[in-house]
């Protein structure tokens, strides 16, 4: 039974961890894609390029992108500390591991998700998000390569295209396929803190007969 336990609770572990990190990084994205806006708003300004209110416009969504992603980044490694203690157990593990100490692991991990639960949602989705708009870059690079291949001389702008299309469309099938995942390790966390929720239900009741 152990070994069955602890592969449950590494797949589930390690599917967490990944999550976070995508997020983490979709959340640098968005802090570098505010910054760039901002950089280029001011340079324009200075160059006395396009309308002030054009300008204006691209530092405010820049200034929210900035702010947007730092507050992400907070978000996703506040929750990847309370990780990090229960992998540090985990890696840290001495041979045969029991099933009471797999299951309190899996403790563990159900109350720090239970603790971040409509955060991790919103991780859920932007994985989700994120893998889409990866796909899409990708289909874009294929349409952008075939242009680029059909003109004079394009042969190497050909494979400079298919090679950024194929770590987009890897990355984007990569992040979907982890996100289906851990919607379904999410269903199996939702369901045991219903029965947790349920049992302690039980016993506060049985403690109020008394």
């Amino acid at each position: 039974m152990t070994t069955g336990v602890e592969k449950q609770f590494s797949d589930e572990l390690t599917s967490f961890f990944v999550l976070i990190l995508l997020n983490i990084a979709f959340g640098a994205l968005v802090m570098a894609f505010g910054l760039q806006f901002i950089i280029m708003s001011a340079l324009a300004v200075t160059g006395g390029q396009t309308s002030d209110v054009l300008q204006v416009i691209r530092g405010a969504v820049g200034v929210a992108g900035v702010v947007l992603g730092f507050s992400w980044l907070y978000s996703s490694t506040k929750i990847m500390r309370g990780l990090k203690g229960i992998r540090r157990e985990y890696r840290n593990r001495a041979a045969p591991v029991s099933d009471e100490t797999v299951i309190g692991w899996i403790v563990e991990m159900m109350a720090h998700y239970r603790e971040n639960r409509s955060t991790i949602r919103w991780m859920t989705l932007i994985c989700s998000f994120g893998g889409c708009i990866y796909l899409a870059l990708g289909i874009v690079n294929i349409v952008q390569g075939i242009s680029a291949g059909a003109s004079p001389g394009g042969m190497v702008m050909l494979g400079l295209f298919f090679f950024a299309a194929g770590i987009n469309l890897t990355i984007g099938i990569v992040t979907l396929l982890l996100s289906t995942w851990f919607r379904r390790y999410s269903a199996s966390w939702d369901c045991r803190l219903a029965e947790v929720s349920q049992a302690e239900d039980s016993l506060r009741s049985a403690m109020d007969q008394r």
